[in-house]
Protein backbone atom coordinates (compact mmCIF):
# COMPACT_ATOMS: atom_id res chain seq x y z
CA UNK A 1 0.00 0.00 0.00
CA UNK A 2 1.46 3.39 -0.93
CA UNK A 3 2.49 5.63 1.96
CA UNK A 4 -0.18 8.25 1.19
CA UNK A 5 -3.05 5.77 1.49
CA UNK A 6 -1.66 4.34 4.72
CA UNK A 7 -1.62 7.83 6.29
CA UNK A 8 -5.09 8.53 4.94
CA UNK A 9 -6.43 5.33 6.57
CA UNK A 10 -4.75 6.19 9.87
CA UNK A 11 -6.17 9.71 9.74
CA UNK A 12 -9.70 8.45 8.99
CA UNK A 13 -9.65 5.83 11.76
CA UNK A 14 -8.20 8.31 14.28
CA UNK A 15 -10.69 11.01 13.26
CA UNK A 16 -13.60 8.57 13.56
CA UNK A 17 -12.51 7.52 17.05
CA UNK A 18 -12.21 11.14 18.19
CA UNK A 19 -15.56 12.01 16.66
CA UNK A 20 -17.35 9.05 18.25
CA UNK A 21 -15.79 9.51 21.69
CA UNK A 22 -16.28 13.28 21.53
CA UNK A 23 -19.98 13.12 20.78
CA UNK A 24 -22.03 13.71 23.90
CA UNK A 25 -24.82 11.30 24.70
CA UNK A 26 -28.19 12.65 23.41
CA UNK A 27 -29.79 12.39 26.86
CA UNK A 28 -27.17 14.78 28.22
CA UNK A 29 -28.16 17.37 25.62
CA UNK A 30 -31.89 17.27 26.30
CA UNK A 31 -33.43 20.71 26.62
CA UNK A 32 -36.67 22.07 27.99
CA UNK A 33 -39.16 23.24 25.36
CA UNK A 34 -41.26 26.40 25.68
CA UNK A 35 -44.15 26.69 23.22
CA UNK A 36 -45.47 30.15 22.38
CA UNK A 37 -47.28 32.09 19.65
CA UNK A 38 -47.29 35.71 18.54
CA UNK A 39 -50.75 37.22 19.04
CA UNK A 40 -50.39 40.86 18.04
CA UNK A 41 -48.82 44.22 18.66
CA UNK A 42 -49.77 47.75 19.60
CA UNK A 43 -48.30 51.16 20.38
CA UNK A 44 -50.55 52.51 23.16
CA UNK A 45 -52.05 51.14 26.33
CA UNK A 46 -54.74 53.87 26.37
CA UNK A 47 -54.65 55.05 29.99
CA UNK A 48 -51.37 53.19 30.62
CA UNK A 49 -47.93 53.99 29.23
CA UNK A 50 -47.48 54.08 25.46
CA UNK A 51 -44.54 52.66 23.57
CA UNK A 52 -43.57 55.95 21.88
CA UNK A 53 -42.65 56.78 18.28
CA UNK A 54 -40.78 54.07 16.37
CA UNK A 55 -41.62 51.54 19.08
CA UNK A 56 -44.27 48.88 19.62
CA UNK A 57 -45.29 46.29 22.16
CA UNK A 58 -45.42 42.78 20.68
CA UNK A 59 -47.49 40.24 22.61
CA UNK A 60 -46.89 36.53 22.84
CA UNK A 61 -48.98 33.77 24.37
CA UNK A 62 -47.09 31.03 26.25
CA UNK A 63 -48.88 27.68 26.22
CA UNK A 64 -46.48 25.02 27.54
CA UNK A 65 -43.18 24.33 29.23
CA UNK A 66 -42.04 20.77 28.57
CA UNK A 67 -39.26 19.45 30.81
CA UNK A 68 -39.83 15.74 30.17
CA UNK A 69 -36.43 15.11 28.53
CA UNK A 70 -33.81 16.93 30.68
CA UNK A 71 -32.47 15.31 33.83
CA UNK A 72 -32.77 18.56 35.79
CA UNK A 73 -35.58 20.91 36.77
CA UNK A 74 -36.18 23.86 34.45
CA UNK A 75 -36.88 27.32 35.83
CA UNK A 76 -38.69 29.25 33.12
CA UNK A 77 -38.15 33.00 33.50
CA UNK A 78 -39.62 35.40 30.93
CA UNK A 79 -37.00 37.98 31.95
CA UNK A 80 -34.39 35.90 30.06
CA UNK A 81 -36.35 36.10 26.79
CA UNK A 82 -35.80 38.70 24.11
CA UNK A 83 -36.51 39.38 20.46
CA UNK A 84 -33.56 39.58 18.11
CA UNK A 85 -34.19 43.25 17.42
CA UNK A 86 -31.56 45.94 16.96
CA UNK A 87 -33.28 48.62 19.04
CA UNK A 88 -34.98 46.94 21.96
CA UNK A 89 -36.58 43.51 21.85
CA UNK A 90 -36.80 43.04 25.60
CA UNK A 91 -39.49 41.65 27.87
CA UNK A 92 -41.39 44.43 29.67
CA UNK A 93 -42.87 43.12 32.90
CA UNK A 94 -44.68 46.34 33.91
CA UNK A 95 -46.60 46.56 30.62
CA UNK A 96 -47.29 42.83 30.64
CA UNK A 97 -48.76 42.98 34.14
CA UNK A 98 -50.71 46.19 33.45
CA UNK A 99 -52.18 44.97 30.19
CA UNK A 100 -52.99 41.51 31.51
CA UNK A 101 -54.73 42.78 34.64
CA UNK A 102 -56.67 45.46 32.71
CA UNK A 103 -58.01 42.95 30.19
CA UNK A 104 -58.35 39.95 32.49
CA UNK A 105 -55.52 37.75 31.18
CA UNK A 106 -52.73 35.97 33.04
CA UNK A 107 -49.33 37.62 32.77
CA UNK A 108 -46.39 35.31 32.12
CA UNK A 109 -44.35 34.85 35.29
CA UNK A 110 -41.42 32.67 36.30
CA UNK A 111 -42.38 29.03 36.85
CA UNK A 112 -40.39 26.00 37.95
CA UNK A 113 -41.06 22.78 36.06
CA UNK A 114 -39.68 19.60 37.66
CA UNK A 115 -37.71 17.34 35.34
CA UNK A 116 -39.76 14.61 33.78
CA UNK A 117 -42.90 16.79 33.71
CA UNK A 118 -44.68 19.30 31.51
CA UNK A 119 -46.70 22.34 32.56
CA UNK A 120 -49.56 23.83 30.53
CA UNK A 121 -49.76 27.63 30.49
CA UNK A 122 -52.14 30.26 29.19
CA UNK A 123 -50.12 33.40 29.83
CA UNK A 124 -49.18 36.48 27.85
CA UNK A 125 -46.05 38.59 27.73
CA UNK A 126 -45.23 41.95 26.13
CA UNK A 127 -41.91 42.77 24.46
CA UNK A 128 -40.78 46.22 23.35
CA UNK A 129 -39.41 46.43 19.79
CA UNK A 130 -38.09 49.25 17.64
CA UNK A 131 -39.60 50.00 14.24
CA UNK A 132 -38.55 52.09 11.24
CA UNK A 133 -42.13 53.38 10.92
CA UNK A 134 -43.11 56.05 13.45
CA UNK A 135 -46.38 54.12 13.84
CA UNK A 136 -44.85 51.10 15.53
CA UNK A 137 -48.15 49.21 15.60
CA UNK A 138 -48.45 49.41 11.81
CA UNK A 139 -45.00 47.95 11.11
CA UNK A 140 -45.02 45.37 13.89
CA UNK A 141 -48.41 44.03 12.77
CA UNK A 142 -46.66 43.00 9.54
CA UNK A 143 -43.59 41.46 11.18
CA UNK A 144 -43.00 37.89 12.29
CA UNK A 145 -40.98 38.02 15.54
CA UNK A 146 -39.15 35.12 17.17
CA UNK A 147 -38.07 34.84 20.79
CA UNK A 148 -34.56 34.00 21.91
CA UNK A 149 -33.26 33.12 25.38
CA UNK A 150 -30.25 34.29 27.36
CA UNK A 151 -28.90 31.05 28.84
CA UNK A 152 -26.42 31.31 31.68
CA UNK A 153 -23.50 28.90 31.93
CA UNK A 154 -24.38 25.79 33.89
CA UNK A 155 -28.14 26.09 33.33
CA UNK A 156 -30.15 23.69 31.17
CA UNK A 157 -30.83 24.84 27.63
CA UNK A 158 -34.24 25.72 26.26
CA UNK A 159 -35.79 25.31 22.84
CA UNK A 160 -38.33 28.02 22.03
CA UNK A 161 -40.99 26.70 19.64
CA UNK A 162 -43.27 29.22 17.94
CA UNK A 163 -46.51 27.45 17.06
CA UNK A 164 -47.57 30.06 14.46
CA UNK A 165 -44.10 30.49 12.97
CA UNK A 166 -45.39 30.96 9.42
CA UNK A 167 -47.91 33.73 10.20
CA UNK A 168 -46.62 37.11 8.99
CA UNK A 169 -49.70 39.35 9.25
CA UNK A 170 -51.54 40.37 12.41
CA UNK A 171 -54.52 42.73 12.80
CA UNK A 172 -53.53 46.41 12.96
CA UNK A 173 -54.17 47.36 16.59
CA UNK A 174 -52.82 50.80 17.58
CA UNK A 175 -54.34 50.41 21.06
CA UNK A 176 -53.40 47.38 23.15
CA UNK A 177 -57.04 47.03 24.18
CA UNK A 178 -57.84 46.01 20.58
CA UNK A 179 -55.63 42.89 20.57
CA UNK A 180 -57.69 39.71 20.38
CA UNK A 181 -56.20 37.22 22.82
CA UNK A 182 -57.24 33.59 22.32
CA UNK A 183 -58.86 32.26 25.48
Amino acid sequence: MPKFYRWLCIALVTGSCILISGCPHPANNAVATVTYSQIGSCANFSNLQGAGPNLAFVFFRFTQVDDTQPATDYNFNPQTLYINDTGAGMFVAAQTNGWASTLGYNAVVPVSVPHGTSKALNNVGAFLVSTADADGAKESSQTNYFLLNHTNAGTPGVLLVKSNYNQTQYPYTPSCTQIQFPR
